[in-house]
């Protein structure tokens, strides 16, 4: 397997495993903690978690 497709997959990996650690936590806090998020807070965070694995 060449370097550079190792280190895609990786990165690959690690940006989806945080997009899903936002997503999931808002949700996750949303329900669990009864946080008092709205359908705004949630789409603002989940658009923080699919933009930063992409910086």
């Amino acid at each position: 397997m060449n370097d550079s497709l190792k280190a895609q997959c990786t990165a690959e990996f690690l940006g989806t495993g945080l997009f899903l650690f936002f997503g999931i936590g808002c949700l996750s806090a949303l329900k669990v903690a009864g946080a008092s998020l709205g359908l705004w807070e949630i789409c603002i965070i989940w658009g923080l978690g699919s933009r930063l694995p992409s910086i």
